[in-house]
């Protein structure tokens, strides 16, 4: 009976040995079967158990067993490191343990800044500039997804085929070098809502405006109101100036008569236009066509967005801004309108 249960006892150990040696070889052998790279990410404080679950459902290992030997003889487990990982296919368990240790497994980042005031246009070339598909966000931001008015309550008033211009916040963002035009436009979706809070967005349905309304003549205000050698408190107060007189004329039923909707429209960056070019036929000729232009003419920043919705009252009719110094003259009357355009080289 005892050699029987030795017997047995041998048999179980031998057995077990075997099971493990197959075990640890094809912990060291078996590869994932995906093909590519993907961008695996870790939370902070995320424990390796969970790792392991999320690696295997993911595809990118093919047992979180045999990922939890690999980081256990790696020394992973007390090594973990919050972030994105680029993680190839056809990789072994302890493959993808050394990518998760090595600083080479963390994807390339590029850093742009996007200029307040800049149109779609421009933030397109800065893309391409650095190795992205400025062509594509382009055409997505001209022809945006319908799925992105559910997945961002802002874009709840943008009219059926606007374009997204006017919505991408303007800022310095940090892309993954495999970031796709629809996640550089999410990333700045999301900017937009977090900067242009739902209070904000409460106080202009209040004041009975859309928010498209206000993206509108914010753009405006944002081109008309440079920054040039100004003071931030000066261009604050500037901007509420005239977003103010821009919403009376609107009251009034008068046109804007914005030359930077004029310059939008033509393609150009004048400050000034002549009686002839004013007649110039576009929707976004404010000189032309009453009420706001058709969509905004430029990617505001939240100044600008707070100076539309919080325009500061005043008496005045006219203003201009001198080309060189950035600095913006007002007038009650026509006569002191002429004479500011007169003091500035108008």
């Amino acid at each position: 009976m005892l050699k029987k249960i030795l017997f047995g006892f041998l048999f179980l150990v031998v057995l077990a040995g075997i099971g493990a040696g197959v075990f640890l070889y094809r912990a060291k052998t078996v590869r994932s079967e995906f093909v590519g790279e993907r961008v695996f990410h870790i939370e902070t404080s995320e424990d390796i158990l969970s790792i392991a679950d999320r690696l295997e459902s993911d595809g990118l290992v093919r047992s979180k067993w045999y990922f939890l030997w690999s980081a256990w003889r790696m020394g992973l487990r007390g090594n973990v490191q919050a972030g994105d990982f680029v993680i190839s296919g056809k990789r072994t368990a302890g493959e993808v343990v050394a990518t998760l240790l090595s600083e080479e497994g963390k994807p390339k980042e590029v850093t742009i800044t996007f200029p307040e005031g800049w149109t779609a246009e421009k933030m397109a070339a800065r893309l391409s500039a650095n190795q992205f598909d400025g062509e594509q966000f382009l055409t997505l931001v001209k022809s945006p997804k319908e799925e992105w008015r559910d997945r961002f309550p802002v874009l709840e008033t943008l009219p059926k085929g606007a374009a997204l211009e006017g919505f991408l916040f303007p800022d310095t963002y940090t892309f993954f070098l495999d970031a796709t035009p629809e996640d550089i436009i999410a990333s700045m979706l999301r900017n937009f809502e977090k900067r242009f809070t739902s209070d904000l967005r409460a106080e202009a349905k209040r004041q009975g405006k859309s928010v498209f309304d206000i993206v509108i003549m914010a753009s405006i205000v944002e081109r008309e109101i440079g920054t040039a050698n100004q003071a931030i408190e000066t261009i604050a107060r500037d901007r509420k100036m005239v977003s103010d007189l821009f919403w009376r004329r609107l009251k009034n039923g008068q046109r804007l008569e914005s030359d930077a909707t004029l310059a939008y429209a033509r393609g150009e960056s004048k400050v000034q236009h002549s009686i002839e070019e004013t007649r110039f036929n576009s929707p976004y000729n404010t000189y032309e066509n009453a009420g706001l232009p058709p969509g905004p003419i430029a990617n505001p920043g939240l100044l600008s967005l707070q100076s539309a919705l919080f325009p500061e009252p005043n008496t005045f009719v006219f203003f201009l801004n001198n080309p060189e110094t950035g600095e913006t003259f007002f007038a009650e009357t026509f006569e002191g309108h002429q004479r500011n355009k007169v003091r500035n080289g108008l």
